[in-house]
């Protein structure tokens, strides 16, 4: 039976084999990692988070099992943002509608939030709910 790690694993072989051909020149790191530091440029954060499961099937052990990803373009002060709404394009193009090879995960929907801290650092949030059959 599939895990959580076993969608996860899934999740961000997709995203590094597209980002890295996509975006070799912007840096990323994953949940829980440390911020880049001084970046030269954008940078992101690629977030992979299950949520609840459902059951599927009354009579066997199946279950659908809820989650999001989430992509943080964080865009340093004095960086023009809208020089980088591509790169949330390019994620959405991505994962919206994804099927993982075996069709075990699917994607839904991408929701795009933009944001802006007190410092003037400002970063462009990309959700995508995603269900995997476990």
């Amino acid at each position: 039976m599939a895990t959580n790690l076993d969608d996860i694993a899934a999740i961000r072989g997709h995203f590094l084999n597209a980002w890295a051909k996509a975006h070799p020149s912007v840096s990323y790191v994953y949940e829980h990692e440390a911020a880049i530091d001084e970046p030269e440029g954008p940078w992101a954060r690629f977030i992979v988070t299950p949520g609840a499961q459902r059951r599927r099937s009354i009579f066997e052990r199946k279950y659908e099992q809820l989650g999001r990803i989430y992509l943080h373009l964080i865009i340093p002060v004095g960086v023009a943002p809208e020089d980088y709404w591509p790169l949330a394009d390019s994620f959405i193009a991505t994962f919206q509608d994804w099927r993982s090879d075996d069709w075990r995960i699917l994607c839904d929907v991408a929701q795009v939030r933009p944001y802006e801290d007190a410092e003037g650092t400002y970063m462009i949030e990309v959700s995508i709910p995603y269900t995997a059959q476990h």
